[in-house]
């Protein structure tokens, strides 16, 4: 969307004799564009785009430029912030050569979710990735998270995940880490970053014995006389 780009160069000073680069663009304007459309916003209401497009509507409709299309982009994508949805906005524009300003909108979904256990190595900065959980198998933890494959991810989501996986009381620390998927940006990967408590081990000594009458133990349940120790 730039039609030229100038480019010089001026002193800053004379002591360092450095120089100041200088950009200049110049917008592409776009002609005879009178109509303006959102695609792809399956979740914005209707009465919500006729507002983006009643308010971004120049005065002069048939002369369209790379300001109009920052101001219709940063409405759309507000609309989605505001309701915690970061993974939904304008992907690019066209139709200029059709006469229509028409902003294609990326609502991404949550396609893949994986666990990453992680733990600290002794005197290092680094963490040690190991594949398989040693406490909390990784279909237990994804169950837990609750991220469910094609739904929008709302920023909540992460923190929800965060308390119901700490909630078994087998985890140390959790990060959820969503990004795009590189190849398609209408899905969301998701990876759950843990950190496991450590196995303990413990001895259990059972020494329990049955109360006696008349020298015989009584072998009932009433009769059990707990005892032993846990190390």
């Amino acid at each position: 969307y730039i039609a030229s780009v100038d480019v010089r160069t001026e002193y800053v000073d004379d002591k360092s004799n450095h120089q100041r680069v200088i950009y200049k663009f110049r917008p592409f304007v776009f002609e005879g564009i009178d109509t303006i459309e959102i695609k792809g916003n399956s979740l914005m209401p209707q009465r919500v785009v006729d507002d983006i497009v009643k308010s971004c509507l120049p005065a002069n409709p048939y002369r369209v430029d790379i300001g109009l299309m920052d101001k219709v982009r940063e409405k759309i994508e507000k609309w989605y912030q505001d309701r915690g949805l970061p993974f939904c906005y304008v992907g690019y524009f066209d139709g200029m050569e059709e006469g229509t300003l028409r902003a294609n909108v990326i609502e991404a979904k949550v396609n893949n979710v994986a666990v990453r256990y992680e733990r600290p190595r002794n005197g290092e900065s680094d963490n040690e990735i190991y594949s398989q959980g040693e406490v909390v198998p990784a279909e237990k933890i994804i169950a837990a998270a609750g991220f469910k494959k094609g739904e929008h991810y709302h920023i909540d989501d992460g923190q929800d995940a965060i308390n119901n996986i700490y909630a078994c009381g087998l985890i140390e620390e959790i990060n959820i880490e969503p990004e795009q998927d590189m190849t398609d940006p209408s899905k969301i990967n998701i990876r759950v970053v843990v950190e496991e408590v450590q196995p303990k081990s413990m001895e259990l000594d059972l020494d329990w014995a049955f109360q006696m009458k008349d020298g015989v133990p009584q072998v009932t349940r009433q009769s059990l006389i707990p005892g032993g120790s846990v190390e």
